[in-house]
């Protein structure tokens, strides 16, 4: 299991597409993708977004960089940021990003975001499944996810492609399509 307390280092906010530094007080997108056998977080800054990025991404999500940086200690993404690429990960069938669905099941249970039901074993002899439940906000629907049974080269792969991912959150925003 990954130690999510120490994990999200102090953002490095830098736009991918040009090289500039994020200001403080810009919107900018950041997209998560698998890409040459690992996870890949990419930050743009809101000028430089093209939509279709998000079609080749696991996930994408807009954000505000703080206006101020304030020594706040390790921090993570939104849980609801956290719960959409959770729910795109375990849609898949690829192995990578079941494992980081795993993964981030568990930490939402953690962070009270999802409720942990039970711990099912596989009627196929094939693992486990977690059973766990959303909460009333996201519709109360109970989701059953197998456990990957990662070795430990890929837990280890896992926990450093995290580290890198989640290294620069911001404070997420709306979209102003989501607003309309």
């Amino acid at each position: 299991m990954v130690d999510w307390e120490h994990l999200v280092a102090r953002p490095h906010l830098v736009c991918t597409v040009c090289g500039e530094p994020i200001p403080p007080g810009e919107v900018f997108y950041s997209l998560l993708r698998w890409q040459d056998g690992q996870f890949q977080r990419l930050d743009i800054l809101a000028p430089h977004w093209d939509p279709a990025l998000a079609e080749q991404a696991i996930s994408w999500w807009r954000q505000q960089r703080p206006a101020a940086l304030v020594e706040q200690g390790p921090r993570l993404l939104s849980p609801d940021i956290l719960f959409t690429i959770f729910k795109d990960c375990a849609r898949s069938q690829e192995r990578p990003r079941a494992c980081l669905a795993w993964l981030l099941a568990w930490l939402l249970v953690r962070l009270r975001f999802l409720r942990f039901v039970d711990l099912e074993k596989g009627a196929d002899g094939q693992g486990d499944c977690l059973v766990v439940q959303t909460k009333v906000a996201q519709g109360k629907q109970v989701l059953r996810l197998r456990d990957p049974q990662m070795v430990p080269a890929e837990e280890e792969l896992l926990q450093e492609q995290v580290d890198q991912l989640f290294s620069a959150a911001g404070a997420a925003v709306a979209d102003s399509e989501d607003e309309a």
